[in-house]
């Protein structure tokens, strides 16, 4: 069984593989080092690999050496080639997303919207080179700014249940317009433009907010809540080799 290990600003997601099948997963809503040790402790791993955005302890990096668990970075060697013009600056998740993408779609070119505090795209190309992408404001990023830095606009919760109408006729429905159909323009003529330039073009969403916008959108696509994870179990795999 291999473990692997998302941390992030606010959640710690984990998921364990029987090589590359998905077995099970669980979310932390706080990071705790002791808490997710005796998770780790509870079950014999072959292979674990962490990803963080969070500074780790002394200790915790101390015990990771001992274990032999791999700490994801950006000169962690990857499956796929990296053109980015920034590499250090590069999220660790974004990186996971590409190659998760790479790893489902080989040899194809796969777009991957993730949907999080922001709205990020990765472009992997049909040759195995991850391009970069895009980052924007995600849903809720969206009606807070709006809030925060005007004085009356109010805010409002985020995603509606169903599809905000086109043209708003209060305050509150002309936000929920501007964002979520905003959101929705940005995602189809992205696609658009990647597929008249990239033929037997893929498309993954994934990211907390994906299912609601898969819902709303009548077009082919992917969705796959767990992709980060698989992309680091296929660069702890690959590590491995």
């Amino acid at each position: 069984m291999h473990l692997a290990v998302d941390i992030g600003n606010t959640k710690t997601k984990v998921a364990w593989f029987n090589n590359q099948e998905l077995s099970g997963s669980k979310v932390f809503d706080a990071f705790s080092e002791e808490e997710l040790w005796r998770f780790v402790d509870a079950e014999q791993y072959s292979k674990i690999i962490v990803s963080t955005v969070k500074k780790l302890s002394v200790n915790f990096l101390e015990r990771c050496a001992k274990s032999e668990i791999l700490l994801f970075s950006q000169s962690t060697p990857l499956p796929i080639l990296v053109h980015y013009a920034t590499p250090a600056t590069l999220g660790l998740d974004r990186l996971a997303a590409a190659v998760g993408a790479q790893a489902r779609f080989p040899k194809q070119n796969v777009l991957v919207f993730d949907f999080g505090s922001c709205i990020t795209t990765e472009f992997v190309s049909a040759q195995g080179v991850y391009c970069g992408g895009a980052i924007a404001p995600g849903l809720n990023l969206r009606f807070k700014a709006m809030h925060t830095f005007t004085d009356k606009l109010p805010l409002i919760p985020a995603g509606s249940p169903t599809l905000p109408t086109l043209t708003g006729d209060s305050t509150e429905s002309c936000m929920q317009s501007g964002v979520v159909n905003g959101i929705l323009f940005e995602i189809s003529g992205s696609m658009a433009a990647y597929d008249a330039e990239y033929k037997d073009l893929k498309v993954i969403f994934t990211g907390g907010d994906a299912s609601y916008f898969e819902s709303l959108l009548n077009m082919k696509i992917f969705a796959d809540p767990y992709l980060v994870l698989r992309g680091l179990n296929v660069i702890l795999e690959y590590n491995a080799r």
